[in-house]
């Protein structure tokens, strides 16, 4: 028997499928934003052929505070240093030497004073002050031989010149030239200080130097000038007897032998 060839199914034409219905677009808010990669890339638009050039973008930094720089001055140069007598000048409060001079030896003042009287020109209305004022700030100030110059130049008739030189000659061990001056010192005028007060300072200095004289040379002779130079003094004195001279007058009147 022959076989029958199996009978075909027939093929049913394609139908296409029921088309899905379209999905609505996403909300706004589901919406994602596209990343760098996805940006759509400017057109850069042209001008006969040619490409304007891109604006750069403005740089973005953070606020520094703005620094002025103050011009550099240049320094200060250094006032110029004062002579030692222009430091007088203004120490003292004048240009004048010999007001310079006075003002230093009412202060105490020696070096100041003879740098002073030593500017004094030749020839100064007040040239005989200047140098009693200049023989005292030697002696104060201990220069012998500066106060020696004055006492061997010319003489002063003045007493207070004849008291400096007694206490120079006295300072020198020159006892008997000294008691000559403060002898002479009691009968002259002084153009620079007090007669009295000058007559004074000549009575102690002669008591304290007879004093000195008996004591390292004991004689009846010195005794009896020690005794009378020091009862002077205490009658100079008496009128004060808190006086240090009236005191000191009592104490070696009885320590004389």
């Amino acid at each position: 028997l022959k076989e029958e060839p199996a009978a075909t199914t027939p093929l049913k034409p394609s139908t296409p499928d029921r088309q899905q219905p379209a999905k609505p677009p996403p909300a706004a808010d589901q919406l994602q934003p596209l990343s760098a990669s996805d940006q759509p890339t400017p057109v850069k638009p042209t001008y006969a052929g040619k490409t304007s050039p891109r604006p750069p973008r403005p740089v973005h930094t953070q606020s520094q505070p703005i620094i002025t720089k103050t011009p550099e001055t240049a320094p200060a140069k250094p006032e110029p240093a004062l002579s030692p007598f222009d430091e007088l000048k203004k120490k003292y409060g004048s240009d004048d030497a010999f007001t310079i001079g006075k003002k230093a030896m009412s202060a105490k003042d020696y070096a100041g004073a003879i740098l002073a009287l030593s500017n004094v020109p030749a020839g100064h209305p007040e040239s005989m002050v200047k140098t009693l004022l200049l023989f005292d700030a030697y002696l104060a100030a201990g220069k012998i031989g500066d106060a020696l110059v004055i006492a061997n130049g010319p003489t002063l008739n003045d007493a207070q010149f004849d008291f400096l030189c007694g206490k120079l000659y006295e300072r020198t061990g020159k006892d008997k030239l000294a008691l000559e001056y403060y002898q002479t010192a009691l009968t002259k005028p002084s153009v620079i200080r007090n007669r009295t007060d000058i007559r004074n300072d000549a009575l102690y200095q002669t008591a304290i130097l007879w004093s000195t004289m008996h004591r390292l040379s004991p004689s009846p002779d010195s005794r009896i000038q020690a005794l009378n130079a020091w009862n002077t003094v205490k009658r100079t004195y008496m009128t004060t007897p808190d006086h240090p001279r009236f005191k000191r007058a009592n104490t070696e009147l009885a320590s004389i032998q």
